[in-house]
């Protein structure tokens, strides 16, 4: 007897192999990265959404009792018409019933209860329900979303996935714009940028705006030109490129510390260095016979018939 498979769990599995294979891709990821964000965040904002609804609904437990307890008469009252009074007691007469009404008024449209009793209880009722949707509704309600959607971004900004994916299409981003501005600057279109080429472009201010917005400090044209040329007196696209991702953007206070910490190891090395100079010095003079070896002391204040090679 045959074996007989059921085809829609195999299409299943290889529907779940190709998905694994295309998750480490680089446009699977772009593809999926809302989808992932909104289930982090769901997933993160159960605790928020627990105390949430333990506030809404103590909130509304007291208010549906009271409202039920206040109908209560207009139930009992027989000389009131039955069929309004059913009515009424189908949306309020238990408590049960009013927690449904009252979930239905607080994130739901509220106008129906609200005109039910308005029209067949007493006009006051549109009071209540206007206070309690400008009060619960649009401020508890609201906060809470406020809540929901700050915890979304900052969900957002600690998912690694989604930060790797917001770099590199800033980073995409930023190689555009500046390849744009190289066109722009090469007059030519020879794709190689000349000294003259980049003063008479760097005069336009509308350039000017363009390396402001791409975060590029441009002062004197010369000054830039030479700080990007290697030396043939012209400059490349990927010259151009490379060396405006390394110059962009201000000077940080941590490359400044680091040039300040460079600058110390280089100067206790320099130091250090001429220590060894000056000792070598001494012993290079005992051993051709001009003098004594040296101690540390007698080199640096040597007697003055000694000789001492400056």
């Amino acid at each position: 007897h045959g074996i007989q498979v059921n085809t829609g769990i195999t299409r299943l599995l290889r529907l779940g192999r190709l998905l694994r294979l295309c998750r480490n891709t680089k446009r699977f990821r772009r593809m999926s990265a809302p989808v992932n964000l909104i289930v982090t965040a769901v997933f993160a904002s159960f605790s928020v959404l627990f105390w949430a609804l333990v506030l809404l609904v103590l909130l509304m437990s007291v208010i549906a009792l009271i409202v039920s307890e206040a109908l209560l008469p207009f139930i009992r009252d027989e000389g009131e018409d039955l069929e309004m009074r059913t009515v009424v007691f189908e949306a309020w007469g238990s408590f049960s019933r009013a927690m449904v009404s009252m979930f239905q008024i607080t994130l739901a449209n509220w106008a129906p209860p609200c005109w039910l009793l308005t029209n067949n209880v007493h006009e006051a009722w549109s009071a209540f329900f206007i206070t309690y949707k400008g009060t619960v509704g649009l401020a508890v309600v609201q906060v809470i979303l406020g809540v929901f959607i700050q915890l979304t971004f900052k969900t957002a900004a600690r998912d690694e996935d989604i930060m790797i994916m917001e770099r590199e299409v800033a980073a995409e981003a930023s190689m555009k714009n500046i390849a744009h501005l190289f066109d722009a600057i090469d007059t030519s279109a020879d794709g190689l940028v000349s000294r003259h080429e980049m003063e008479d472009v760097l005069n336009d201010p509308t350039v000017h705006t363009w390396f402001g917005a791409l975060e590029l400090d441009v002062g004197d044209a010369a000054d830039l030109f030479e700080l990007l040329d290697d030396g043939d007196a012209e400059i490349s696209k990927t010259e151009f490129i490379n060396a405006m991702k390394t110059i962009r953007g201000a000077s940080k206070a941590k490359d400044l510390f680091v040039l300040r910490s460079d600058l110390k190891k280089f100067e206790s090395k320099v130091l250090a260095f001429h220590e060894e100079v000056r000792l070598a010095q001494s012993r290079l003079v005992a051993a051709m016979g001009a003098m004594p070896l040296l101690t540390d002391e007698q080199a640096e204040n040597p007697a003055p018939n000694m000789l001492v090679l400056d």
